[in-house]
């Protein structure tokens, strides 16, 4: 299964992990945020007027984050220093496009997984909410 993480620079590898900016109520404990799906992973980390990189992480055992408030929605799985540091170091990371996240999308976003419309395959959720123009991920379901 891909995780999918957001990051403001493209990157090929995880070499280090730290405390997310958006951490408020949560352990200040450095870990890698990782979401099964592209849109999980937006409503994570909830950046507005931002341009993310979006990656695709190679990992095999990410465990339920214990750390974000919003886990159930996002489905985010973290990635700390025991498992970075059993993976030799570093993990393998791949740009695979951009998405802008502003506040209509995150809105949108909102709306479409409360009716049920955001799907949680990553392989679907590719083929039916985001539109490719170039690497850049458009919202199918409004602007973005």
């Amino acid at each position: 299964m891909p995780w999918y993480f957001l990051s403001r620079t493209k990157l090929k590898e995880i070499t280090w992990l730290q405390v997310p900016e958006n951490d408020v109520g949560e352990e200040p404990i450095p870990r890698l945020c990782l979401g099964p799906t592209v849109w999980q992973s937006l409503l994570a980390i909830g950046g507005f007027g931002v341009e993310y990189f979006i990656h695709v992480v190679e990992v095999s055992n990410p465990v339920p984050s214990r750390f974000a408030v919003d886990a159930a929605v996002t489905g985010e799985c973290v990635v700390t220093q025991d498992i970075l540091d059993a993976a030799g170091g570093s993990l393998p990371a791949r740009c695979v496009g951009r998405v802008h996240c502003n506040g209509v999308l995150m809105h949108l976003l909102d709306v479409h997984r409360r009716a049920g419309r955001l799907p949680a395959n990553p392989a679907d959720e590719l083929s039916t909410i985001w539109e490719m123009e170039g690497d850049l991920w458009k919202y199918r379901f409004g602007t973005s």
